[in-house]
């Protein structure tokens, strides 16, 4: 057998054995390169399977599979193995432990079968070790000893990894898109640094990127690598020896396959493969499992959104495995993805990404909405990604837009449009060509401009250029300071909208309805900033004046008494909301025009039926709200704010999933549209903790309650009212965590905010001070705890007589009368725990009315009042009558009726 070409078949032959006996004929004919070769390795196939003239050769096989298996026990130096993990043509692999007297450690050792010393094969093991010796990544399996075994077979030990294939890892977590591709960057990473070393990998498919229990992917495999300096690749022999092309069909390159130069071009097109694979669940192409498929190395792949055009149950299941529908994962995917892996699937190497990094750039400027290479180069598409990339500022400039681009069509339709309107709407369109043009990159420095300087530079020119049009400029401010309100930066937005009242009060009369609009919004912001006084002087006048409206029925008349009502709702006054919004809901669903958005007004009710208390009707009307909101054609802008409503509502009604899938999303739609540290990624972050704290995981909600605080002081500044309710929040973790006097602090400091903000007998500060006063109480310190309740239980019973937490901070307050002793105190405010509790009838008992109970019979019973102790304690007894009397409640009745000696 010395004969040059059975080394080439001899190995072909072992790998063969590897494959699917189905897929093995067209393996091997894909494999071989050279057709000899091919019939050499089919007729061995052929004796292998079934008895013939090769039964000798077959037995001969059996032999040497023996002789490759490595028993359990055996010792390569310092590593013994435990068992086999595997065995391809190339190697048995084994999970071996490092044993050594104050040092253990887990590995995965590689050995070369005998058959295969003194071939090519050991030569080209030679060189898989000595490419992972050279590698250090930490998504790579490292290379972790190396040696000669018995007989003098070559191995190595690597980092053993325990996963599952990358697809795989996918489809179990059901990760959706944007996860995907940041698991695929990390991918890239990997096979960027072996680009560096000078290494393609050659065989990158999801069997060889494993992903272990904390998502961590790893890059196996580098068996059939190539080193691309020449002279190390002589050095060691090269991989094409005797024709043979190792590859795996399916993944392989249109070079690899016909036998070309292999570059890092071609380890880019193996990774538009696994991209295509883990965005669509589908191969890129249909012949796939027949590998050589004639003209397929020249056809280009189907675009990744057209996999979702067809045979929809298999779309459906394909779209819910990364948590989406068919026609929305169709959206996503055609634009900027299905042109980044259409270019890395080029037949052409030349025509591809040159290296795994440039195919990771073009990913990372999708995932951050910045314009990609992979796609035509236009200003039109650089400013369309500007403005995606601030999503809610983007709305709100678009918004500008449409508004004043309406003025201007209104202004030239009118009859008796005059010379001096269609200057002002010629002005108003070249105002605006200017100000989107300033986002042309040619004529920027070099870079795209931000949203920030672009707004900087429209409410300049609006202040100098349009001063004697006062509604046009009106127009332009108020939609820019709606933008600047949507960054975060209320104190330039208030000024902005300041100066667009004034400029409308220049045109129109001070009774005009169109000013109730205006009025609104600048006492929205007002509301934002804190300043009450303001609201309370600007919303009643505005109420007034849209009240002299000539059509109640319009959707500017709507909105408007949305906008006064949620103001109202942001200022703390429910009783003032709750019509206004309730009419303006009414108005919009009787509305011919139902174009109009019912989001806003849904999601606003919602939050004010929440403050109420009304849980239930809250969770409908955000539901409704959510789904008003993701039925528009567009992408809704304000969908993250209904979401962090229906969280809220639904982690109290304890539907802990739902709410953290609803906060999850909300979170990630305002990662993906505003700049990192925006004071509207605090939302789904407070809320996302507080759902943590409720899992009972203190110790995660922490991080994600800090992160919060921090970004709204940033914005807000330590003394606003949204930051107090942050630290509020953070409070009751440190106090489940144990740290008292921590949540002590936080608690007082959110007091004095909100006492300043809303004065000390206003619901507000009362929801902290009876938190307070909890934990003061639990710290032993009963007189202040008692102060606080005293103040604030009657406010809270009369604002909010349907919660329960209050109406059980009346038994916390009674029996710390009843510690003092005060009869009547201690009696009375138990008595009132207990109606306030009493469940409504046919319900079963709570422990919150059962506690009600035991407490005013056990402070009966310490007053010694024992006769109207027993018929409370026997009431306990009867409501709890289907518990085990080992229940705590009942336990607790039991055990003072016998210490009284009245138990039945």
């Amino acid at each position: 057998m010395s004969d040059p070409s059975w080394e080439a078949v001899q190995e072909l032959f072992l790998e063969a054995l590897e494959q699917d006996s189905v897929e093995r004929a067209g393996w091997v004919r894909a494999n071989a390169g050279d057709q000899g070769v091919a019939e050499k390795v089919l007729a061995l196939l052929s004796a292998h399977e079934r008895p013939g003239p090769f039964d000798t050769f077959a037995r001969e096989q059996d032999e040497r599979d023996a002789m490759r298996s490595v028993a359990p026990g055996s010792r390569f130096g310092v590593w013994e193995v435990i068992s086999e993990l595997g065995r391809g043509g190339m190697g048995v692999v084994c999970h071996v432990r490092r044993v050594e007297e104050a040092f253990h450690q887990d590995g995965a050792l590689k050995i070369l079968p005998v058959e295969l010393l003194g071939s090519g094969a050991e030569r080209r093991f030679g060189a898989e070790r000595e490419i992972l010796a050279e590698l250090s990544h930490p998504n790579i399996a490292k290379l972790l000893d190396g040696g000669q075994g018995p007989g003098g077979r070559p191995y190595f030990v690597m980092e053993r990894v325990q996963g599952v294939p990358i697809d795989a890892h996918c489809d179990e977590r059901r990760l959706d898109v944007k996860r995907r591709l940041r698991l695929f960057l990390t991918v890239c990473g990997a096979v960027r640094h072996a680009h560096q070393s000078l290494v393609v990998h050659r065989d990158l498919k999801p069997s060889n990127i494993l992903v272990n229990a904390e998502g961590v992917p790893k890059l196996l495999d580098f068996g059939i690598a190539k080193l691309l300096t020449e002279g190390l690749e002589d050095a060691v022999g090269g991989l094409t020896l005797d024709g043979s092309r190792l590859f795996t069909p399916g993944f392989a390159s249109p070079e690899q396959r016909q036998g070309g130069a292999i570059t890092t071009a071609s380890d880019v097109y193996q990774l538009g493969v696994l991209l295509y694979l883990l965005l669509t669940g589908r191969h890129p192409f249909d012949d796939a499992a027949t590998p050589g498929a004639a003209g397929r190395d020249l056809a280009p792949a189907v675009s990744p959104s057209r996999c979702f055009a067809d045979d929809q149950e298999d779309a459906r299941g394909r779209a819910e495995a990364r948590k989406t529908t068919p026609e929305r994962l169709r959206r996503q995917l055609a634009g900027d993805l299905d042109s980044i892996v259409l270019k890395a699937l080029r037949p052409e190497p030349s025509q591809r990404y040159g290296t795994a990094g440039e195919l990771a750039s073009d990913v990372s400027r999708h995932l951050d909405r910045r314009p990609v290479l992979a796609r035509r180069d236009t200003v039109a598409y650089r400013t369309g990604k500007l403005l995606r990339r601030h999503g809610t500022a983007a709305a709100a400039v678009l918004g500008l837009f449409f508004s004043v681009a309406t003025f201007a069509v209104g202004a030239q339709r009118r009859a008796n449009q005059t010379a001096v309107e269609r200057d002002r709407a010629r002005q108003v369109v070249d105002f605006l060509v200017e100000l989107f043009a300033d986002a042309d990159p040619y004529r920027t420095r070099g870079d795209e401009i931000t949203v920030r300087e672009v707004l900087d530079r429209g409410a300049q020119r609006t202040r100098a250029e349009l001063h004697e049009q006062p509604l046009v400029q009106a127009t332009l401010l108020e939609a820019i300071g709606e933008v600047y309100r949507s960054l975060g930066h209320l104190e330039t937005s208030s000024d902005l909208r300041g100066e667009a009242l004034e400029a409308r009060r220049r045109t129109m009369p001070s009774d005009h309805p169109g000013l109730a609009g205006p009025l609104t919004r600048a006492a929205l912001i007002r509301a934002e900033q804190g300043d009450f006084e303001a609201v309370d002087t600007l919303l009643p006048l505005a109420l007034t004046l849209l009240r002299g409206a000539d059509d109640a029925t319009s959707e500017e008349y709507s909105s408007t008494l949305n906008d006064i009502g949620y103001t109202w709702q942001v200022r703390g006054n429910l009783d003032r909301a709750e019509p206004l919004l309730e009419e303006a809901l009414r108005v919009r669903e009787q509305a011919q025009d139902t174009s109009a958005p019912l989001g806003p007004v849904l999601n606003n009710l919602g939050n004010v039926r929440w403050a109420r208390g009304d849980l239930d009707s809250a969770a409908v009307l955000l539901r409704r709200s959510v789904a008003a909101r993701r039925s528009l054609p567009y992408e809704d802008p304000r969908l993250p704010s209904s979401l962090e409503s229906l969280a809220d509502i639904l982690q109290r009604l304890g539907a802990l999933d739902e709410a953290e899938e609803a906060a999850v999303e909300a979170l990630d739609v305002r990662r993906r549209t505003l700049p990192e540290g925006h004071s509207r990624l605090a939302g789904p972050l407070h809320i996302r903790g507080i759902i943590m704290r409720q899992r009972g995981r203190p110790a995660e909600a922490e991080p994600l309650l800090r992160e919060a605080l921090e970004i709204r002081m940033a914005a807000l500044g330590e003394d606003h009212f949204v930051v107090a309710n942050g630290r509020n929040g953070l409070a009751f973790v440190l106090e489940d965590l144990g740290r008292l006097d921590e949540a002590e602090e936080m608690f007082r400091r959110s007091l004095e905010v909100y006492a300043e903000r809303f004065g000390e007998d206003h619901i507000n500060p009362v929801y902290v001070e009876a938190n307070l006063a909890r934990l003061l109480s639990r710290k032993g310190e009963e007189e202040e705890a008692r102060a606080l309740f005293e103040h604030a239980l009657p406010i809270a019973r009369r604002e909010r007589p349907d919660n329960r937490l209050f109406a059980a901070d009346l038994i916390t307050l009674g029996l710390s009368y009843c510690r003092m002793p005060s009869r009547q105190a201690a009696d009375s405010t138990l008595a009132q725990a207990v109606e306030a509790l009493r469940p409504d009838q046919g319900l079963d008992a709570p422990d919150d009315f059962l506690r009600a109970l035991n407490a005013h019979g056990s402070c009966l019973y310490f007053l010694d009042d024992h006769d109207r102790a027993e018929r409370i304690l026997n009431e306990s007894l009867e409501v709890s009558g289907d518990r085990a009397d080992d229940d705590p409640y009942r336990a607790f009745a039991l055990q003072v009726l016998r210490n009284m000696g009245r138990l039945r």
